[in-house]
């Protein structure tokens, strides 16, 4: 029985520490560092919006616990009418690099709202700013990086991306709830705005080094794999 586990169990480290490497072959890049980066904190916000927000329905408004999924469920929808009818027009107008910032606006004023949330249909509404943020952030954060990347590399990048996304769906929930514990049911909201503002200033200081729009190799956009996406995951709904 020994003899059985212990390779299995070797297969098992030898795997972790070859995902590990290849996080940190893909986080060596000079030119992917940022999005990555961006993207990972685009993930925390959202996570900490989509983890906390029941519990700040509960404890600030008092809303019952069947309503308390309002909010997420209306964010969850609305993110998937924008990028099937709305990303694609606006990534072949203006480009994923002009939608970028708006997206940190939105988000920030999403979580920036719950300071001031007193009801059950004002963060709802929220919920629309955020799905909107997410829409305009995530596809087109996902486009740049595999415009940097080379097209051998794109499939091992995406998969850093995905870790990335697991690890701030493990913070956040635990942070959201500590925040919450020490403070007050706003304050995931606060350090979510907070991110946003950070973010924002990031880009704009690795704006110019990416490419305005994609080359042959990479010849989809944002739009293009935000609506495929979208569609796989409305039709799962239905």
């Amino acid at each position: 029985m020994l003899r059985r586990t212990q390779p299995a169990a070797t297969s098992t480290h030898q795997g972790v520490g070859a995902q590990i490497r290849s996080i940190g072959a893909v986080f060596g890049r000079r030119e992917l560092r940022p999005l990555l980066l961006l993207l990972l904190l685009v993930t925390l916000i959202m996570a900490l919006f989509v983890t906390t927000i029941g519990l700040f329905l509960q404890l600030r408004v008092g809303a019952p616990v069947a309503e308390a999924g309002l909010p997420p469920t209306i964010f969850g929808i609305l993110n998937i009418v924008f990028q099937l009818a709305l990303l694609p027009r606006l990534v072949r107008r203006y480009g994923e690099r002009a939608l970028i910032p708006v997206g940190f606006v939105a988000l920030a004023l999403a979580n920036l709202g719950l300071f001031f949330a007193s009801s059950l249909l004002t963060t709802t509404a929220l919920a629309v700013f955020l799905a909107l943020g997410i829409t305009l952030l995530r596809p087109s954060l996902t486009a740049l990086i595999t415009r940097v990347t080379p097209p051998g590399e794109v499939g091992r990048v995406l998969g850093v991306t995905t870790s990335l996304d697991s690890l701030a769906e493990i913070i956040a929930p635990l942070l959201g709830g500590a925040l919450i514990e020490v403070f007050n049911p706003a304050a995931p909201g606060l350090l979510a705005a907070a991110i946003a503002a950070v973010a924002l200033l990031l880009f704009g200081n690795v704006r110019q080094r990416i490419p305005a729009r994609a080359t042959a190799a990479v010849p989809e956009g944002a739009g293009a794999c935000a609506a495929r996406v979208a569609q796989i995951a409305f039709r799962a709904m239905l």
